[in-house]
């Protein structure tokens, strides 16, 4: 069994921290503190790995180095820095790898630290120290911080960390016949590693909602439908906001439906079999700053608005590209997304879309009183609806329940044959699945209507916005061009 970690020494004041916890302070030397210079401290760890009082023993030492001398390797590593221009931040790192005691020798364990170091670090000098002072066989292992192939700053991302500091090391172990950790400390698990050691089933929560999702999908034809599946598979449905939520049975927290891959309209082609609607992406700008559009060609509208930034002296021609603030990219996005709407809903003037604006808060309206009757209907029926979830959930495993669960189904079969739904339950499974569908087609027309007239009333206000702005830039260049041309002629008399 070996046990690794990795400590990296950075500045002095972090390498005294690591000297304190590596070392034993009767065994070194006192005076350690107040070294400064990088090459000193550099040394004095490499003059721990090798300490012949905790190496020897049987008159044998165990001290090893990759691509330098155990003796002159802190002059090494430091004429590796300054070679590449590389002397500031981390200085070295500092690897132990222990054993359990009794299970190895000092010479399978120095083997093991030096097959260990030529996996992953053969491009570095590294110094290894096999430590016999203590009840277990460590190694020691001290490596540079920049290659001596190629300058590479030595850098381990979180995957690596796992897979190179833990992975070779178990490897090794279990080539030589030697006991492995099995069970790493939860805080140094992923959540999915953590489930498929300790899950019942091996499978996060979310991937198990994804499960199901799928699953009603596969087994029904209308969007209502589809919720009444999921509610008798134990969810809690949630259509009252912007997005549709399912919370799992005797859990705290909702799931989105599109933070699992189910935005509503793709949820909706799945369930009736249509191609999947290629989702727009967001337009990311950059800050307060200017934006550079490298290799970009201006060409019709994007060229017109561009060159009226010119003659209203926004901007600047610059070389080799022509710098174009974030602000005014934000502004001719917005101008074509309504010049698209405008054009595909034949507008011909303000007058025309004041109409449409018209008629659309009108049918906002509508809209309105039917959700307000959906949810009156939904309500209404709360009882009935909520007996007939729980019976279709218990249902199929009948004959198998026991306790509470026999309870609360004995309880849902009485409510079913008091309201006369008894031996109708399919009824009220439809009613369900359409009062449902009737609500999530009323959301969706709800929000296609309001970001319609967010856009009608943007173009509203852009219309007489930019109208103003054009003339009063244009008054302020022809006044400019007044001064100039009265001032020349004062200059010839």
């Amino acid at each position: 069994m070996a046990y690794t970690k990795i400590l990296s020494i950075k500045k002095q004041g972090h390498l005294n921290v690591a000297l304190d916890y590596v070392m034993n302070a009767e065994k070194t030397n006192p005076e350690i503190c107040e070294l400064e210079a990088e090459k000193e401290l550099l040394g004095t760890i490499t003059e721990y790995v090798t300490n012949e009082d905790k190496t020897e023993k049987w008159d044998v030492r165990f001290v090893s180095a990759i691509n330098c001398f155990p003796e002159t390797a802190a002059q090494k590593m430091m004429a590796t820095k300054k070679k590449y221009d590389k002397t500031d931040k981390r200085i070295a790192y500092h690897i132990i790898q222990s054993f359990a005691p009794g299970e190895i020798t000092p010479e399978l364990a120095h083997e093991i630290g030096v097959k260990y170091v030529e996996a992953w670090l053969g491009d570095y000098e590294v110094v290894i120290g096999t430590h016999l002072d203590r009840g277990h066989i460590h190694n020691h292992i001290l490596c540079n911080s920049v290659s001596c192939m190629d300058g590479r700053k030595f850098h381990m991302n979180k995957s690596e960390f796992y897979t190179k500091l833990y992975g070779i090391s178990n490897d090794l172990c279990n080539l030589y016949g030697l006991s492995v950790i099995e069970n790493i400390d939860g805080r140094h698990m992923t959540y999915e590693e953590w489930v498929k050691r300790y899950g019942k089933s091996g499978r996060t929560l979310r991937e198990i909602i994804h499960a199901d999702v799928l699953e009603c999908i596969e087994v029904t034809k209308t969007v209502g439908n589809f919720f009444v599946m999921m509610e008798n598979k134990g969810y809690e449905v949630d259509l009252a906001g912007k997005y549709a939520k399912v919370r799992p049975l005797e859990k705290e927290r909702f799931f989105r439906l599109s933070t699992l891959g189910f935005p509503d309209d793709v949820l909706e082609d799945m369930i009736t079999g249509r191609q999947t609607v290629q989702r727009k992406t967001k337009t990311v700008y950059y800050g307060c700053g200017l934006c550079r559009r490298k290799g970009h060609k201006f060409t019709c509208i994007e060229a017109m608005y561009v060159r009226w930034l010119f003659v209203l002296g926004k901007i600047k021609s610059g070389k080799p590209h022509t710098q174009v603030p974030a602000e005014e990219i934000r502004k001719f996005d917005r101008y074509k997304e309504q010049l698209k709407f405008i054009a595909d809903h034949r507008l011909s003037g303000l007058r025309s879309v004041m109409e449409l604006k018209e008629v659309t808060v009108e049918k906002m309206k509508c809209l309105d009183e039917e959700r307000f009757r959906l949810r009156g209907a939904l309500r209404k029926n709360r009882d009935l609806f909520a007996a007939h979830k729980g019976y279709m959930r218990y249902l199929p495993i009948a004959d198998k329940l026991e306790g509470e669960h026999t309870k609360r189904f004995e309880e849902a079969k009485e409510v079913l044959l008091k309201k006369g739904f008894a031996e109708q339950t399919e009824k009220v499974g439809l009613k369900r699945a359409e009062l449902l569908d009737a609500a999530a087609q009323n959301k969706s027309e709800l929000a296609m209507l309001r970001g319609r007239l967010v856009m009608l009333d943007g173009i509203i206000e852009s219309s007489g916005h930019i109208r103003e702005q054009i003339k009063k830039e244009l008054e302020e260049k022809e006044k400019w061009k007044e001064k100039r041309q009265d001032l020349l002629y004062r200059e010839r008399r």
